[in-house]
């Protein structure tokens, strides 16, 4: 019997061959190193042994080293953790010049007190440089890199520009959650700088203009960053003047105790996201850092794609956000009685489930437009063709068939509040309405999902609880955990995701609301369809609520971030966004929207909205 170390032996030796021909160059070595870490946004070009010299005749590429499982050894997911350290070593193997970049390197002053560090900012964007380059050599590595990214997202910082670079390159490429924190990068980042970043495309092959173009991007982030400093230090003085010495002392015992357990968190965040990727792309249990602005107050008489930020949406950590799905989060028999306690409270609508659900099926079908393919070469029998037929046996155009002009270029994502006040009725009926339209439209070939949207904790949780141990920063920004409910993917069919919904009907579950991040999680898996027609119907009951988050903020900071979020999905144009107010207007927020102010007709209204839409 093989053992694993063997097994493993033959894979490096395998991966040697492989990339030897790759680099076409039989004296390059891939050195398998237990101390890399396995994390893209850490591996630079220190992730190859190049001299500084173009006459280097022995080549080491460092590649991550996985631990074996003696018990469980799997060939492919061992490769799948070694493939992209080895990627990106050949990358700078092939395109890096070691000479060049260390000569300029040099030349960017490193000793600042400022937020930003000059060098791994260079350093990205020449691994950003190779990224894009491969793309027109080996697309297969490049895709394996991004897919990385990926996986890695939650380790990402705003300093990390360099990925608008790859966004630019990698439009239709793009995951879905960099493809969220690029957007947010590109939201809040100067206009001038951001032209800049993307200038940067049309040097990828001169590595000398390219590097020298990403020194000019980086004394201008300095001369930004030394302008937030020097007013950030003036705030701050003015506030220390006003503190007694207690108040300026409060949390600095607690600084290294509170480093420890980010740390940690951290790491066991990361570990996760490695091991969560059964649906592609969109399920880690980690949202990225998004880091989007709020607006002012809309003037209708101001142009909407200028709009200037007072204070940038910040969020303290994301570290404790999670995506999760209904059946890995409670047992199968808890789910499967939620269902029928839910199948109890919709039997009392039974009336209005058939009257609404025929409806739909009524327009749904005087909307199909039937046509007969006549004179085919295969289908149904032509009946008035028989007399042709017994003359010419041979005869082949003699079929007919029905076609469809069906709508099924459409994908509809029903985002819904699963906040505390939802309890009861709204949240029974709000499900009734989800169930009918997901399984008709199913039957049309219309794509759907259903995603909640709510916190895990009341009052921040453990957020907040970092927040308390770091001195209370002031304006610290979103301060509680998110929490996305998948009740329904696009992929998944009605009849197995229906068992989800009784998910709502679970004590505790409902908490609070931050729609404007919920707008974007749901945009983001949204953009992924093929379809040409995407919409967005949002189910509310009224403003973001986080009790945490208002209190060490400016109490319109959700409400502020939600219009401008809407405002950028609007301007936009890609989706088409309904509100749908249950007990509270939504036209203040939404262009498109309905108010529903009883719950009797709520799912009448929703019915006829998305008859209308389609």
């Amino acid at each position: 019997m093989t053992t694993p170390h063997k097994n493993f032996a033959k894979l490096k030796e395998d991966l040697n061959s492989t990339y030897k021909n790759l680099a076409q160059s039989q004296n390059s070595v891939i050195n398998f190193d237990d101390n890399l870490i396995n994390n893209y946004f850490i591996w630079n070009q220190n992730i190859v042994d190049l001299e500084i010299s173009s006459n280097s005749q022995s080549l080491q590429l460092k590649g991550f080293k996985p631990k074996i499982d003696e018990n469980n050894f799997s060939e492919n997911l061992i490769l799948l953790k070694m493939r992209p350290s080895i990627d990106l070593s050949l990358c700078y193997r092939l395109f890096h010049n070691p000479q060049i970049h260390h000569e300029l390197r040099q030349q960017i002053n490193s000793h600042n007190n400022f937020k930003i560090d000059p060098l791994k900012i260079f350093d990205d964007f020449e691994k950003a440089r190779l990224l894009c380059i491969v793309k027109n050599f080996y697309l297969g590595i490049a895709l394996n890199l991004l897919n990385k990214i990926e996986q890695d997202i939650s380790s990402v910082s705003s300093s990390n520009l360099d990925l608008i670079l790859i966004g630019e390159i990698y439009r239709q490429q793009i995951l879905p959650q960099t493809k969220i924190f690029i957007d947010c990068l590109a939201n809040n980042l100067n206009q001038k700088i951001y032209q800049n970043i993307l200038n940067l495309v049309d040097h990828l092959d001169d590595q000398k203009t390219f590097s020298n173009l990403v020194k000019s991007i980086i004394d201008e982030l300095l001369f930004d960053d030394q302008n937030s400093n020097t007013n950030s230090a003036n705030s701050r003085q003015l506030d220390d003047d006003k503190k007694s010495p207690d108040e300026q002392n409060f949390g600095a015992e607690t600084t290294e105790h509170e480093q420890l357990v980010l740390n940690q968190e951290a790491e066991e965040t990361q570990a996760q996201s490695q091991d969560i990727s059964k649906e592609r792309g969109i399920e880690v249990e980690n949202l990225d850092q998004l880091n989007l602005s709020s607006s002012k107050i809309n003037d209708e008489s101001e142009d909407k794609s200028k709009i200037e930020f007072v204070n940038s949406y910040q969020i303290y950590s994301s570290q404790f956000d999670e995506i999760i799905y209904p059946k890995n989060f409670i047992s199968k028999s808890e789910l499967e009685a939620l269902r029928k306690q839910l199948d109890l409270k919709i039997s009392k609508l039974n009336s209005i489930s058939k009257k609404i659900s025929l409806r739909l099926k009524r327009k749904l079908l005087s909307k199909k437009n039937n046509y007969f393919d006549i004179d085919a070469s295969y289908g149904v029998l032509n009946r008035k063709r028989y007399a042709d037929l017994v003359i010419s046996p041979m005869i082949e155009d003699i079929w007919i068939n029905i076609r469809n002009h069906e709508y099924n270029d459409t994908a509809l994502t029903i985002l819904l509040d699963n906040s505390g006040s939802m309890r009861g009725n709204p949240i029974v009926m709000s499900t009734l309405a989800c169930q009918i339209i997901a399984e008709i439209l199913e039957k049309f070939s219309i794509k759907t999902e259903i995603i909640g949207f709510t916190t895990s904790d009341w009052r921040g949780g453990r957020v907040r609880k970092l927040w308390e141990m770091a001195g209370r920063k002031k304006n610290p920004g979103r301060l509680n955990e998110l929490r996305h409910i998948i009740y329904k993917s696009f992929n998944q069919s009605f009849k197995k995701a229906k068992v989800n919904l009784g998910l709502m009907l679970k004590e505790g579950i409902l908490k609070e609301n931050i729609d404007g991040e919920a707008l974007l999680f749901a945009r983001s898996r949204l953009m992924q369809q093929t379809q040409k027609r995407k919409i967005l119907m949002v189910i509310s009951d009224g403003t973001p609520v986080d009790d945490s988050t208002a209190s060490a903020n400016d109490s319109d900071i959700l409400t502020q971030h939600l219009r401008h979020v809407i405002n950028i999905i609007e301007k936009q144009g890609k989706i088409e966004i309904i509100g749908v107010g249950i007990g509270h207007a939504t036209d203040d927020f939404y262009k498109n929207s309905i108010t529903i102010k009883s719950l009797d007709e709520l799912g009448d209204v929703m019915i006829d909205k998305i008859i209308n839409v389609l």
